[in-house]
């Protein structure tokens, strides 16, 4: 009787897990669905990025919580793949398949629940056996990052071949600080007719801010004469300039 009640524990707990590994397998096909802004970069043996491309992927269904059909590009290298995501739920795996315009097919695949899926053992050209590795990371919502391993010693090792990030196109950029209006001054002080100088303002407020723009009514024209506030390292005059690619 205690065997028959542990195996029937054993049983439940794991219909449980497999439950549970299956619905979040679900939750990644339902996450992919829509357009992706993706940057790829490549990487060397050696660690350093060879090379960088911006491209897209797009997932729509075709069986609802079961099939994705999709596409990959990146214009600038004229790479361009079909794409099948699915889960497998007789062999408890989720898998993708890619092909692109050399009809080399790969097949990806994981455990339910996992967000990492390996290809096929291949030869390599030299005669050797090869295989991928295919890991998502840094999770949130409409954004991650994914990267491909490979190895040539059966697992022993891997080294990364590219980097991914995948931003949702269309998702919001973090809110811009509100600019405040310009300083204006209008050069003819002894200007008659303070309606006319006020328009002269009142044209002016769309100016990007800390801007000193002088009204000139001859010309009918505004001149951007300097930056009001001098002296600040907001303004560079106490400090070097940081340069514009500077990410630190």
């Amino acid at each position: 009787t205690f065997s028959v009640t542990l195996i029937g524990q054993v049983s439940e707990a794991s219909e449980t897990d497999t439950d549970t590994a299956h619905a979040e397998s679900v939750r990644q096909l339902r996450d992919a669905v829509g357009t992706w802004d993706v940057l790829t970069e490549f990487i060397g043996p050696d660690g350093s990025i060879t090379q960088s491309a911006p491209g897209t992927y797009e997932f729509e269904w075709v069986v609802p919580d079961r099939v994705l059909i999709g596409t990959s590009r990146i214009p600038e290298l004229d790479i361009a793949s079909g794409l099948l995501l699915y889960i497998d739920s007789r062999d408890g795996e989720i898998e993708m398949v890619s092909v692109a315009g050399d009809g080399r097919l790969w097949v990806m695949s994981g455990p339910l629940g996992s967000e990492t899926r390996y290809s096929e053992p291949y030869e390599t050209a030299d005669g050797g056996k090869a295989q991928l590795r295919f890991t998502r990371y840094d999770i949130e919502t409409d954004r991650f990052e994914s990267k491909m391993e490979y190895t040539t010693d059966g697992g022993q090792s891997w080294t990364q071949g590219n980097r991914q990030v995948f931003v949702r196109a269309g998702s919001a950029p973090p809110p811009m600080p509100v600019a405040e209006p310009a300083d204006v001054v209008d050069l003819d002080a002894n200007d008659p007719e303070p309606a006319e100088a006020d328009a002269d303002v009142a044209a002016t407020d769309d100016a990007p801010p800390d801007q000193l723009i002088v009204i000139d009514d001859e010309e009918d024209e505004e001149i951007v004469v300097e930056e009001v506030i001098e002296g600040t390292p907001e303004h560079g005059h106490d400090e070097a300039p940081r340069p514009e690619n500077d990410t630190d």
